[in-house]
């Protein structure tokens, strides 16, 4: 019994738990687990172990980026691959392009999809969508899927609505409320600020032409009503200038929310 269990513990202190194949098999588990902090922790040390392999690297740089460590990620991207940054294949330069896309750096992210040589055609063009879609660039987005429909479909339908979209002009509004005031709030869309704005200054102005010819212009009567009744006046001309911009702000954000619930999840 007793050399039975010596044999048994000679069998496990022989086998290094912390050797590669081991370590690897541990990273894995968590990886599929979705244990991604404590994963990018085991491809640290994989990655120190055998530093030139490039599966461990780009392991641990999605590890990073699954659990949200955009920073970091991109910080280990650089470490890696700086000195090949433009001439990466197609399987890691997706990869680059995720952590920029999610940190919605949209400049930089162009900037790799312009330079990069050996990121495949259909590859660049997913990314190139993206970055339109992401960055509100309906005009370009829809420009280039019709230069290639084979792209996702859902792409297509959220530049159509982009396209179709009624967007108000804010000088336009802004001029509505100058002749009618309350006219540009209805224009936008906003019915109740509108009518309130025109009741408001209507009240305020009769107010003021009856002080003034009951009491004369020297009564403060007429002068306190015609403030109040300039003052809304101008306020709510900018205010419909306003309105026009956070309703086509309303719509933009829309169709953003609608292209980060198809982009971000796929990565």
């Amino acid at each position: 019994m007793v050399l039975a269990g010596f044999l048994l513990s000679s069998q496990l202190f022989s086998q290094n738990i912390f050797d590669e194949a081991n370590t690897f098999k541990f990273s894995d588990y968590l990886y599929k687990t979705q244990q991604y902090s404590l994963a990018s922790q085991e491809y640290e040390r994989l990655v120190m172990m055998v530093p030139r392999n490039v599966d461990y690297k780009l392991s641990l740089i999605q590890c990073y980026r699954l659990s949200s460590n955009f920073a970091f990620a991109e910080k280990r991207f650089v470490d890696f691959f700086a000195d090949s940054l433009f001439a990466l294949p197609t399987s890691i330069s997706g990869e680059y392009l995720k952590i920029k896309l999610l940190q919605e750096d949209f400049p930089v992210a162009q900037n790799f999809i312009n330079k990069s040589t050996n990121i495949e055609l259909s590859t660049k063009l997913h990314y190139q969508e993206c970055i339109y879609l992401l960055s509100r660039n309906w005009k370009k987005s829809d420009s280039l899927l019709r230069q290639n429909p084979d792209l996702d479909p859902r792409f297509s339908a959220i530049t159509a609505d982009a396209m179709a979209a009624h967007y108000k002009s804010p000088f336009l509004a802004a001029a509505f409320s100058s002749i009618i005031p309350g006219s540009g709030k209805v224009y936008t869309g906003y019915w109740k600020d509108g009518i309130i704005a025109l009741v408001f200054v209507a009240v305020n102005s009769w107010q003021a032409y009856r002080g003034f010819s009951t009491y004369g212009i020297e009564n403060t009567h007429g002068w306190i009503f015609g403030g109040i009744a300039t003052g809304f006046y101008l306020g709510n001309i900018y205010g419909s200038f306003k309105s026009a911009k956070r309703r086509n702000k309303k719509v933009n954000d829309e169709l953003y929310k609608r292209s980060k619930a198809i982009i971000y999840p796929s990565f």
